[in-house]
């Protein structure tokens, strides 16, 4: 049962959609505690803000146990945890005003911790201060760390193996299998059922989840020959792995999850964990697999520990990160109390009662994962944006295949997607020209809060986005809306592209964010073709490839008519450019063409040009830091421009680190153009949604994870 002192007294949503609001200032009840928090409710900020409730209430810093599942998460929340940490240090300080400012005294948690006599607010920032003394040894850590660390501390008790190797992935094994496999049965004359592509999805899927079973198949020779290759290559793999004294992160899950299943040695794992940490706090929960499910409820789910589990059911349906769907319902069954957040700080009201009505009632397989009604922030009542062009904050906009607007297909008679994308990308075009000509206004200020590249991810601070709505705009002043303050969200990046063209060719600016890796550019094919020429000046092919690139700009008619004197012209510029590039680098090279060519001119000159000039641009970066790092020949950084197209071409290698993500074309307001996934934890005051119209197509043989009622999850082969 949940403690009397705890949240369930007070709620915001009503009927079905009612739940406890999560208060991080009220204690938390022994057992496992779920918080549902929707995308924008500031759940890392309650995150935060429960840390310090703890801390300031007794409980040390070192007994605190904080989980969340990227490393890049688990950076922001321990700065997240350390900014909370010092406000609330600084708020308890007796030198600080009583009042503390507006911002200070809307801020519950300030307000709570200043509560009590003198000597309660001194004991209070003692142990805060003593928390960030200490902060380097606080444990917030990805799930896989956590693991790590606590297999390493148990010893024998924890099956620890010494001189081990913990790999991030076994790709590399996994191709080397497929290739083997596939490969052996033909030389050894056996007929392949399957594709290769097939045969590889195959690999990826039974060893990217080990806690699968391999589903049966039907009695014929297709299926059978599939699921004969798969379980070959799960045992080839964990051969390999045990021969080489190889781990991955999948490993330590499976190893601390067979320590607490043991018979032995199981109590005692779970008691040295429990004495180790009497609080656990998982954010986004809705990511757990059922691995790391059992391993979190055996360890802190029982009295007198706590567990808390901070997730969104919805978000859990996508198995994002391998998150097991079954694994969220199963523990909010098991959960002693579930509470929410329930305030948005991103949305305006009247866009929350619009989508409240769309999705009233809307069940998402299963009656636990359900929409549950939230309010906006405050001040935030009435819509932030106002004007002619206003319009209602929501609006569904159907394409009729009877309009004529696009084509059909002849057999079938329906929308040809071709078609249907062209015409959605202008018809955004077309809105989007309708919303900057009609005379809008948003509150300027403060108040506009606007994603870009370094928000993705970011959880909104609650108090951070209370812009003024119409209603408090008197003293606050308004502008127009502007190209900025629009985005436009995609299923793919292909589809990004049309839809930036089509606003371009409305004449109103656009970028892609996020496209991508630049090594699959065509700027990327400019530069080998220049580094190839450079090295070897006398190749007639390698010149005449340059010529007609971004560096020199000719065309195809100045290509066929070029004198000879031209061409020694050409000639001279190369071995002046190769001397440079030897002597001064990829980025003395670049100085030196712009002097001798106008590059940036030229480029700007043309449609499409500053992304063009952007993708050459970053390309020279990458190139002289590689030369930095490593000195060689211009042979040498040829090879490597070649080998980072040819992984960005099988999605390997460092083609796909963030350092060879596509930048922006121009810092000029512009509509920003995303897709889906890409634009998670931004903000916009305008949005457009063109594609949710076309769903994914699963085929009828894709290997995949399905859920067994009767049974432990499958992969189908």
């Amino acid at each position: 049962m949940s403690d009397p002192t705890t949240h369930d007294d007070v709620t915001h949503a009503t009927g079905a959609d009612a739940i406890a609001e999560f208060d991080p200032t009220v204690p938390v009840a022994e057992g496992v505690t779920v918080l549902e928090a929707s995308a924008g409710t500031g759940k890392t900020h309650a995150v935060s803000s429960l840390v310090v409730t703890q801390v300031a209430e007794g409980r040390p810093l070192d007994q605190l146990l904080v989980v969340t599942f990227t490393r890049k998460a688990t950076g922001e929340l321990r700065e997240r945890v350390w900014q909370r940490l010092s406000e609330a240090a600084a708020a308890l300080d007796p030198a600080s005003t009583t009042d503390g400012g507006a911002a200070r005294d809307a801020d519950p948690l300030i307000d709570h911790l200043r509560r009590g006599s003198d000597d309660d607010r001194a004991l209070r920032r003692k142990r805060l201060q003593a928390a960030l003394s200490d902060f380097d040894a606080a444990t917030i850590a990805t799930t896989h760390g956590f693991c790590q660390q606590v297999l390493a501390s148990l010893g024998v008790a924890g099956d620890a193996e010494r001189e081990v190797e913990l790999v991030e992935d076994v790709s590399d094994l996994v191709d080397d299998a497929v290739r083997d496999l596939y490969v052996r049965k033909i030389h050894q004359g056996g007929e392949i059922l399957f594709e290769h592509a097939d045969a590889e999805a195959i690999a990826a899927a039974v060893v990217n989840n080990p806690d699968c079973a391999i589903a049966p198949v039907d009695d014929n020779p297709v299926d059978r020959q599939r699921r004969s290759f798969a379980l070959a290559v799960r045992r080839r793999i964990i051969d390999q792995k045990r021969k080489g004294r190889l781990l991955t992160y999948d490993d330590l899950l499976d190893r601390l999850d067979a320590s607490l299943a043991d018979d032995e040695r199981g109590a005692i794992v779970a008691e040295r964990l429990r004495m180790r940490f009497s609080m656990a706090v998982v954010d986004e929960f809705q990511d757990t697999d059922t691995v790391q499910w059992r391993i979190l409820h055996k360890a802190f789910g029982a009295s007198p520990n706590r567990l808390v589990l901070v997730g969104d059911p919805k978000q859990a349906i996508y198995a994002f990160r391998g998150g097991d769907v079954d694994a969220y319902l199963e523990a909010t069954k098991e959960a002693d109390q579930v509470c929410g957040l329930t305030t948005s700080w991103r949305a305006d009201q009247p866009l929350l009662d619009a989508l409240d009505a769309l999705f009233d009632g809307a069940q998402l397989g299963d009656e636990a994962i359900r929409h549950r009604r939230v309010h906006a922030r405050p001040r935030a009542t009435e819509a932030t944006i106002a004007g002619p062009a206003a319009g209602p904050p929501f609006s569904l906009r159907i394409a009729q295949r009877s309009s004529g607007r696009f084509e059909l297909t002849k057999k079938m008679a329906v929308a040809a997607k071709p078609s249907v994308r062209r015409f959605l990308a202008e018809d955004v075009a077309a809105e989007a020209v309708r919303i900057l000509n009609g005379g809008a206004t948003i509150p300027d200020g403060p108040g506009r809060v606007v994603g870009g590249d370094d928000a993705a991810g970011a959880d909104p601070e609650p108090g951070a986005a209370d812009g003024p709505g119409p209603e408090a705009s008197a003293g606050h002043a308004r502008r127009p809306i502007g190209p900025g303050d629009l985005a436009v969200l995609t299923r793919t990046h292909f589809e990004a592209a049309g839809v930036r063209d089509a606003l371009q060719a409305a004449g109103v600016p656009a970028v892609v964010h996020g496209a991508g890796s630049v090594w699959a550019t065509d700027a990327a094919r400019h530069w080998l073709e220049l580094l190839l020429a450079l090295e070897q000046p006398a190749s007639t092919v390698r010149v005449r490839a340059v010529t007609i690139g971004p560096f020199i700009g000719w065309d195809a008619q100045r290509l066929a008519t070029a004198t000879d004197a031209e061409w020694e012209e050409v000639d001279g510029l190369l071995h002046d450019w190769a001397a440079t590039a030897r002597t001064h680098t990829v980025a003395g090279l670049l100085r030196r063409i712009e002097a001798g060519t106008g590059l940036t001119a030229r480029l700007l000159a043309t449609a499409g040009g500053d992304r063009r000039l952007s993708d050459l641009r970053h390309l020279a970066e990458l190139l002289h830091a590689r030369q930095a790092a490593h000195p060689s020949t211009l042979a040498a950084l040829a090879a490597w421009v070649t080998e980072q197209r040819a992984d960005e071409a099988d999605g390997t290698g460092e083609a796909g680190a963030d350092a060879a993500r596509r930048r922006l074309e121009t810092d000029a307001e512009a509509v920003s153009v995303h897709t889906v996934h890409g634009a998670k934890g931004l903000e916009f005051p305008i949005v457009l949604l063109p594609s949710l119209w076309d769903a994914r197509r699963q085929d009828d043989d894709e290997v995949c994870v399905v859920h067994d009622p009767d049974g432990p999850r499958a992969t189908t082969v």
